[in-house]
């Protein structure tokens, strides 16, 4: 039925006539397929309603044109169906790239390039940026992945509602004791399979979800990526080079450091309960040989004093230090999760 709005979408417009082709299925409810006519191609993103929002996509596309960063063109949209005829950026993400051998510091520079443009975007158009904040609300429905999923599918138990609201206050306290910064564009998933070579410049894809928040987010999410390992000195060259361009006094730099763990252990932990719930909920095992990598460094930001009530929290509830060691198999621990679930 799909496939059938797919193909009626693409011959409503220039592109009729165009073969069509399934890419493989991202993290998202998103699939996207590549429309082929004679030696030019286009992407085609089926975003289901009310799974997914064309119009935040085509919102933030044109937010983000406007600051300079490279984004694809819409070609063709129809908003009620979730359909979008997309400018096709080929097949060099930076992960393909980096598994052909591409060297790491070249291609990373050239995200700190992008990141740099994107955060000193002032949209005077609009006179403002029009994106919502990234606000404590926000923050939380994210960390309530992991009481949600990740924690369950470890203990065998769901969260009691007194444990969840004490999770929740630690973090609102940490969140409202976290030193201001100025407010940026925040990708929100800032990372080399979102970023694509295009005419030697670094392109991004997947920002739909854009919010304004810390300058530091996207920095975490690039040199501490829940997928990928990164050589230590390319991690440090770039978040010198990227201090450098914020101009940051030895004060700032203190306070952009705590944003750096405040926001790298709240994003690892809400992408550990991403992961757990792609295996549990979609049957997408594949993220699951990332939970090492991603609960390691989760520890690692939060080695500070200002994160102690949060270590006792995880250590109170048996989460591992390191390498998850499910309850039970799949199957029993859906059981657990899925009727009752929140997300």
């Amino acid at each position: 039925m799909r496939a059938t709005e797919v193909r009626e979408f693409v011959d409503s417009g220039i592109w009729a006539g165009a073969q069509l082709n399934k890419l493989p299925q991202d993290a998202s409810f998103r699939s996207y397929w590549r429309a082929q006519k004679g030696e030019n191609s286009a992407i085609v993103m089926d975003a289901p309603p009310p799974l997914e929002r064309v119009d935040q996509f085509v919102h933030v596309t044109e937010l983000l044109a406007r600051s300079g960063v490279r984004v694809p063109e819409i070609y063709q949209r129809d908003p009620d169906r979730g359909l979008l005829l997309l400018e096709d950026f080929g097949r060099a993400t930076f992960s393909v790239l980096l598994a052909d051998g591409v060297d790491e510091l070249a291609l990373y520079s050239k995200a700190l390039s992008a990141l740099n443009t994107l955060q000193n975007f002032n949209d005077d158009q609009a006179g403002r940026i029009l994106l919502p904040d990234y606000n404590f609300d926000i923050t939380w429905t994210e960390l309530s992945l992991f009481t949600d999923w990740y924690v369950p599918a470890v203990t065998g138990n769901l969260v009691s509602d007194h444990d969840r609201e004490d999770f929740k206050c630690i973090w609102r306290t940490a969140f409202e004791n976290l030193p201001e910064l100025p407010s940026v564009i925040v990708h929100r998933d800032f990372h080399v399979d979102n970023l694509m070579l295009v005419d030697d410049t670094c392109s991004l894809l997947d920002y739909q979800d854009a919010l304004i928040g810390s300058p530091a987010y996207d920095l975490v999410s690039l040199l501490e990526d829940a997928r990928r390992d990164i050589d230590p000195d390319t991690v440090s060259t770039c978040y010198q080079k990227h201090l450098a361009d914020l101009n940051a006094s030895a004060q700032t730099t203190r306070v952009f450091d705590l944003h750096m763990a405040f926001w790298g252990a709240q994003r690892h932990l809400k992408v550990a309960g991403i992961f757990v719930r792609l295996w549990l909920r979609d049957q997408k095992s594949v993220y699951l040989k990332h939970l090492v990598r991603v609960l390691s460094m989760a520890r690692r930001a939060m080695q500070g004093e200002e994160f102690s009530d949060l270590r006792k929290w995880l250590d109170d509830h048996y989460i591992p230090q390191s390498h998850p060691d499910f309850h039970a198999d799949a199957e029993e621990i859906r059981s657990i999760l899925m009727p009752q679930s929140r997300n």
